[in-house]
């Protein structure tokens, strides 16, 4: 892609783990930010999706989903690399924070959200048979699983959203800082 102007922010959502080298990916990007202009991406992280005492209908549930991603070409714990993805595109170190849902009540709306991702990649999992639809039975899953977690007396817990965030340096620190560097060097 190219710009005629500089943005003053980049914002990307579930971008950068469909780039084939999201190192790249980002560091051309952000030659469009002006020193000092802000950086932010949230990426998911499938590994946190999990229950607790097992439950057998989410946790199948919960494995279809990085599977799947994969399959697509996707890499869907992408999430936990944001930091040396941002230190190996130039920038500094993000600030980093996790989010994702837990509950064990009937009104959990991870039943829903893992339910809504995986109805979009159900073509990928019959595709790569990951699972058939019978296994699968997308409009019923959200039921079932919550059906089977209220009845456990378990706790189900979404796939993490990982947000990263820094400001692109000033040119004339990171040439200081360059500087400093060179003189301890040689001293």
């Amino acid at each position: 892609m190219q710009f005629n102007q500089p943005f003053d922010a980049i914002v990307g959502r579930f971008v950068l783990m469909y780039q084939e080298d999201s190192v790249q990916s980002l560091t051309k990007i952000t030659q469009t930010l002006p020193d000092g202009g802000l950086v932010v991406f949230q990426k998911v992280d499938s590994s946190a999706c999990r229950s607790g005492p097992p439950v057998p209908a989410f946790d199948e549930a919960a494995g279809w989903f990085p599977e799947a991603l994969r399959g697509s070409g996707a890499r869907p714990e992408l999430g936990l690399e944001l930091h040396s993805l941002f230190l190996d595109s130039g920038l500094p170190a993000p600030s980093l924070r996790v989010d994702a849902v837990i509950s064990g009540a009937a009104e959990n709306p991870v039943y829903e959200l893992l339910a809504e991702a995986l109805r979009s990649l159900v073509p990928t999992l019959l595709q790569l048979d990951i699972a058939s639809a019978g296994d699968i039975q997308i409009d019923s899953l959200a039921d079932r699983i919550r059906k089977e977690v209220v009845t456990r007396r378990a706790v189900a817990m979404s796939y993490g959203l990982v947000g990263a965030w820094a400001k692109k340096p000033v040119a004339h620190d990171i040439e200081s800082d360059a500087g400093i560097g060179r003189e301890s060097a040689n001293a």
